[in-house]
Order: C-alpha cells, then sequence, then structure tokens
C-alpha cells in the first residue's frame, strides 16, 4: 500500500470563491464490475444526477447517483421495486419539488415499464407500473404544466410486435389516457420525446417491416396523444433515430445513425426538419468503421450531440462528443477512452457554465459507469491546476492550492493506474473529517475542490492522505 501526506492550512475568514472557466472532471464508477449509467442532467442546486445499473450475479440493480458541481460522490440509492429480479432505468429528470421522475422496465420477456417517483435524495414516494403480457420497457418521460407526468413505452404486450405507447398520468402516477401507435405490419420503437412549446408531443425513434432494413420515425401528436402527423425518412440504407431536441424557430434537431449507399458501416447522423416534419437539411458523421449518436441537444448558434465512434485507425471504440453550428458544420469535438477497450456516451445534456455533462460506459475488461463534465469546447482540464500534458507514470500527490485557503481549495494527484483510491482529510488529532474520493478513478491526472464549510470546519490546520491498494 502506497501513502501519500499533504498539509492543509485554513484561515478562520470566510469568503466567496469563484472562478470564470467551466469546471470539467471525469469519473469512472466502480460499484461492480459489470455497470453503465444511461442519463444524467444537472440539477437546480447545480449539481448533477445520473441513472444506471450496476449487474451483480447477471442481475440488474438500479441504481441513481448524485453528485455535487465538483463531480464529487454525494450519494447513491438502489433500487428495489418488489416487481421483477433485475431492473434497468432508462430515463431520469428533477421534478417540480426538485425530486426525480425515472422511466425504465422490468426484466425478462414478460417485464413491465415502470415509473418510479423519488425525493430530493432518492427515496422512494410512489411507483406505478405499465404493460401486458410481453416485454414492456419505459424509455422517457417529462414533467408538464400540471406536474402530472407523460411516458414514453416501447410495449410487445398489444400487437404482439414492437409498438410505441404513451401514457399520461396525474401527479401520483394515475393513468389518465394511454395511445398505441403501430400496426402488425410493422415494428415501431420510440426511443424519446419532447414537449413542443406546451401544445403537442414530438416522438423520435425507427420503424421497419420484421428482418428488414429500419428508417428514422416521426411522429407529432397533440397533448391528448392524438396522432397529428407521421414522417419516415427513407433517405438511407438504414436508420434510426434515438434522439431529439426543439431546435430555433420551433424546428426539430434529431440524432441518430444511417448506413450511407458509400459505406457499409453505420454513421453518425444529424437532421433538421421543420415543424411539419420536412427535411431541411441532413448530415451524417463518422472517422471510422461505425458511429452512432446516442443523444442531443440545442445550445447557442448550434448543437451538441454524443455516441461512440468505432476507429479503423485505432481498432477501439470511443466515446464521441461534438458541437456542430446551425448548419450541421463541427465547430468542436472530442473522443474519449479512458480504460482498455470501448467506451460510449448515452447522454448528454447542457450546464449553467455553458459545459456539457455526459455519461455512459468504460470498458476496462468489464464494464463501468462513466461520467464527464467538459468546457463548451468539449474539453477536459484541471481547475486551478497547471499539469503538463505528459504520460503518467508515477503516483504523485500535488500541494493544494491556494495555501492557506480561505473557503476552499483544490487538490491535484496523479495515478499511473486505473484504480481503487481514497483521499481523505485529517485534523491534527489524526481524525478523518472529510473523505474527498473513496472510489475507483481513472489513470491521469486528477483534481477535486475542498470546501470545508460542507463539513462544519474551523480554522486551522488539516492533512490530507491518498492511498492506493492493490487489493482494493
Amino acid at each position: 500500500m502506497k501513502k501519500f501526506f499533504g498539509i492543509l492550512i485554513l484561515l478562520l475568514n470566510i469568503s466567496c470563491w469563484a472562478n470564470g472557466q467551466s469546471l470539467t472532471w471525469q469519473k469512472v464508477l466502480g460499484y461492480t464490475d459489470n455497470s453503465g449509467l444511461f442519463k444524467t442532467q444537472q440539477t437546480s442546486d447545480g449539481g448533477y444526477i445520473a441513472i444506471g445499473e450496476n449487474r451483480i450475479n447477471n442481475f440488474a440493480k438500479m441504481y441513481i447517483a448524485k453528485f455535487n458541481k465538483f463531480g464529487d460522490s454525494l450519494w447513491v440509492k438502489y433500487f428495489d421495486l418488489q416487481v421483477s429480479s433485475s431492473y434497468r432505468g432508462y430515463w431520469i429528470e428533477e421534478t417540480h419539488d426538485k425530486g426525480f421522475i425515472i422511466a425504465g422496465s422490468g426484466s425478462g420477456v414478460n417485464g413491465d415499464a415502470f415509473l418510479v417517483k423519488s425525493d430530493s435524495i432518492g427515496n422512494v414516494e410512489w411507483y406505478k407500473t405499465f404493460g401486458g403480457s410481453n416485454l414492456d420497457q419505459g424509455k422517457c418521460v417529462k414533467q408538464i404544466f400540471d406536474k402530472g407526468f407523460i411516458l414514453l413505452l416501447r410495449t410487445n404486450s398489444i400487437s404482439g410486435t414492437n409498438d410505441i405507447m404513451l401514457v399520461r398520468t396525474d401527479s401520483i402516477g394515475n393513468t389518465i389516457w394511454t395511445k398505441i401507435y403501430g400496426n402488425n405490419e410493422y415494428q415501431e420503437y420510440g426511443n424519446e420525446f419532447q414537449i413542443d412549446n406546451d401544445t403537442g408531443i414530438i416522438i423520435v425513434g425507427l420503424k421497419r417491416i420484421t428482418n428488414m432494413p429500419s428508417n428514422l420515425f416521426l411522429i407529432k401528436t397533440n397533448l391528448f396523444g392524438d396522432t397529428l402527423w407521421t414522417k419516415t425518412y427513407s433517405d438511407y440504407t438504414q436508420s434510426a433515430g434515438y434522439s431529439l431536441d426543439i431546435g430555433n424557430n420551433g424546428n426539430y434537431i434529431i440524432g441518430g445513425t444511417a448506413d450511407t449507399t458509400d459505406s457499409n458501416f453505420p454513421k453518425s447522423l444529424v437532421m433538421k426538419t421543420d415543424t411539419s416534419g420536412n427535411l431541411i437539411w441532413k448530415k451524417t458523421y463518422s472517422l471510422g468503421m461505425n458511429e452512432w449518436c446516442r443523444s442531443i441537444r440545442k445550445k447557442n448558434n448550434g448543437y451538441v450531440f454524443c455516441g461512440m465512434s468505432d476507429s479503423t485507425l485505432q481498432g477501439y471504440e470511443r466515446a464521441t462528443v461534438r458541437v456542430i453550428d446551425e448548419s450541421g458544420n463541427v465547430v468542436y469535438e472530442n473522443f474519449f477512452r479512458p480504460g482498455s477497450d470501448y467506451t460510449n456516451f448515452r447522454s448528454v445534456e447542457l450546464t449553467t457554465d455553458n459545459g456539457f455533462i455526459l455519461c455512459g460506459v468504460a470498458d476496462y475488461g468489464y464494464s463501468l459507469s462513466y461520467i464527464v463534465k467538459t468546457d463548451s469546447t468539449c474539453r477536459i482540464k484541471p481547475l486551478n491546476i497547471n499539469f503538463a500534458n505528459e504520460q503518467i507514470q508515477y503516483y504523485e500527490l500535488l500541494q493544494n492550492y491556494p495555501n492557506p485557503f480561505n473557503s476552499q481549495t483544490i487538490i491535484g494527484y496523479n495515478l499511473p493506474n486505473f484504480e481503487f483510491c481514497r483521499l481523505f482529510v485529517f485534523d491534527i488529532q489524526g481524525k478523518v473529517v472529510a473523505k474527498l474520493v473513496n472510489e475507483y478513478k481513472t489513470k491521469g491526472i486528477h483534481s477535486i475542490a475542498f470546501n470545508p464549510t460542507n463539513y462544519n470546519l474551523s480554522s486551522g490546520i488539516y492533512f490530507y492522505k491518498l492511498l492506493n491498494s492493490d487489493q482494493n
């Protein structure tokens, strides 16, 4: 076991600390040896919430994790709804009362979709199940103006093939109406929806005849779920829509994947349509054999989307994030691969400091949950510490900065391997007063903020220690 020590000096005077640049960080969550995150967003307190799963003895356990704005883990909650042996949560959003609403599904060919409402610290307030005798999945949920919810499902219980279902509930999950979109000839999948200026609902997904190529598919309904129009886009050999957002002038921006005639491999697809679904422009993006866009969001003067890129040059899969302008031209892009094998992003959202929060999976021979906070250029940089961009080959615990300090200081450390590590703060009697890091961390450069007011500490001298163990 290796141990490294540092000294913190905390002054009595408390002042406000601010930094004009975006906070950036990345975390690999090693709760089990097979896990992943599906959705994340910034919360009203400036922190972040994420939903994912851990597989334990081949059973998926749904969990939500809360982080502060510096990426420090605040709490993790697992769910046992007693309706299935396994649970997967696909979507999470903060609600009007600062709690959370979750959409997901149970396991097996007859698993039900579910809706879970929790309080602000992840305690279940109520849950409801939806579905029939076959597999039903809750893919996306949003709270609407009257504090009720609209839930998007993929259902196999109506026609025996995959159909799209919308369920409108009240504020405690009781069903108000249900709508089905589909027929026996096609399989339809709905992946995400948006509320269009509180006047209607726009759904993105795909449709196909069984064992035939799929086509990207849009459905527009009113707020009662009545169909206003549908559009199928068959410009490519095969295509699918995974995400969409409401762009400027009410236009729709859509992210997905497409097989083009010049390639046998899928590429990331971004399309812009008008409010009637008529195509304005479409573009594909690829740096290798395979690429998928899994999530897309509007930003000032453009859009950001994320997914995965399978590079033919490097021979591995990387998580991808790109910023494009209003015409689809790439402004910024970046690629992430903290582990030894594939990495992908499943969700991207904007943050209040003009950066992005992303989540997905990083592989180290087994899957681990991965969450990243970038700046507006899709980059990660240590905060208030100037590190050399060199390959990290040894352990190093850096002097905190500033020191002495008033309200906050930054501690930097370098790791030569992916491993479990602990970074604790002690008082002069040797008592642990703060646990800043207590989890798996990626190889490379790290930094973390220490705010003593979060731990009710007074002025004085404190020590910090970094521990690494091959057994942990």
